[in-house]
């Protein structure tokens, strides 16, 4: 039966009840993961007072976290490739660092073997660099920001990429550019 013109209009339906709190408990799940790294440092304070500032703050790597910097068109490929794999796998943070341009995945120390001479493992040992320079959440931050934040539920370990996921990442990624060519 046709609905009389003068009937009043019908109520939209309501919101599933979780619409609005997935959001807050993503933006949770971040401020957990940015707590935990802050903690990393031996003066978490600091790292936090450069946050509010809104400036990249030093997280210290080497011991159980390193930092995979890799050109920024081979790491957003990559990232690309760890969002479609099948079964999904978990991808921790990832920085993009424009002064650098390049893409840093903060991943568990790991014995993987990274694919590629331009693939830099900041760790302390190799190299002098013993900070990996974070951005606060939601802007940038001296040049970086997040093309994934850190997650962690309330008093849970970190989401981290899993190193050989990301190697694997890496190696689909660089075979998507032309051999011999430069890759930025």
């Amino acid at each position: 039966m046709p609905r009389p013109e003068h009937a009043a209009p019908r109520a939209a339906a309501p919101a599933p009840a979780n619409s609005r709190t997935v959001p807050a408990l993503r933006r949770a799940a971040s401020l957990n993961g940015m707590r935990w790294l802050a903690q990393r440092s031996s003066t978490p304070e600091t790292v936090l007072r450069c946050w509010q500032r809104g400036d990249a703050a030093p997280v210290p790597v080497g011991v159980g976290i390193v930092a995979i910097r890799v050109p920024a068109a081979l790491g957003r490929v990559a990232l690309r490739v760890l969002d479609e794999q099948q079964p999904p796998v978990a991808v921790g943070p990832v920085i993009l660092n424009h002064l650098l341009k390049a893409v840093e995945f903060i991943v568990p120390a790991s014995p993987a073997l990274w694919p590629g001479s331009d693939i830099v493992r900041l760790d302390g040992r190799l190299d002098s660099t013993r900070t990996v320079r974070v951005p606060p959440l939601g802007c940038r931050g001296s040049g970086r920001e997040w093309l994934r934040t850190p997650r962690a539920a309330a008093g849970k370990r970190p989401i981290l990429t899993d190193p050989h996921h990301l190697a694997h990442a890496l190696t689909t990624a660089r075979s998507k550019f032309p051999a011999g060519s430069p890759i930025r």
